[in-house]
C-alpha cells in the first residue's frame, strides 16, 4: 500500500491562564458557568472550559470537573427547547432565576449561574440585585424545558 498517510489528532483540553484575579482571594472555584469556570490556587487563577457536551459538576476546587450534562442536577444538567424562542438570554424559573440560559437560532447554548445574591433581570439581560428585578414574579417563556 503506497502513500498512506494517516493523520491523527487528538485533542487535549488544557486550562488557560485566566485573568480573573486570584491574588487575596482563598483557594477555591470562582466565576463559575456550566462551561467554564476559574480555579484559583495559591493566588494563580486558572480558566477550565469544558469541551461539547460536557458541562461543570458544581463541585468544590478540588474535585470540580467537565462531567457528561445528564449526570449533574439543574441548572446545568438541565436543557431547554429553545426551538421557539428568539434569540436572547432568558432567567431559568425553575432554579428561582439564580441562572439563565441562552438561545441562538433555535438552538440551546447552557446554563450560567449569577453571583450569590442575585438574579437574572430577563428586560436588561443581567444578574441583578433581586430589588431591581421583577424576572421571577413573571410566567415563563412557553414551554422552555425540553
Amino acid at each position: 500500500m503506497k502513500g498512506l498517510l494517516c493523520l491523527l489528532f487528538v485533542s487535549v483540553v488544557a486550562p488557560t491562564v485566566w485573568t480573573f484575579d486570584c491574588s487575596g482571594v482563598p483557594n477555591g472555584v470562582y466565576e463559575e458557568a456550566c462551561k467554564t469556570f476559574v480555579i484559583c490556587r495559591n493566588g494563580v487563577g486558572t480558566l477550565v472550559e469544558c469541551p461539547f457536551p460536557t458541562v461543570s459538576n458544581g463541585g468544590s476546587w478540588h474535585n470540580i470537573s467537565c462531567v457528561d450534562p445528564w449526570t449533574v442536577g439543574p441548572p446545568c444538567g438541565l436543557t431547554r427547547d429553545c426551538t421557539k424562542l428568539q434569540d436572547g438570554r432568558y432567567a431559568d424559573l425553575v432554579t428561582n432565576c439564580t441562572s439563565y440560559f441562552t438561545c441562538t437560532n433555535g438552538f440551546y447554548y447552557g446554563h450560567n449561574y449569577c453571583s450569590e445574591g442575585l438574579i437574572f433581570n430577563e428586560p436588561l439581560g443581567i444578574c441583578d440585585w433581586p430589588s431591581a428585578t421583577v424576572t421571577c414574579r413573571t410566567s415563563a417563556p412557553d414551554d422552555p424545558i425540553g
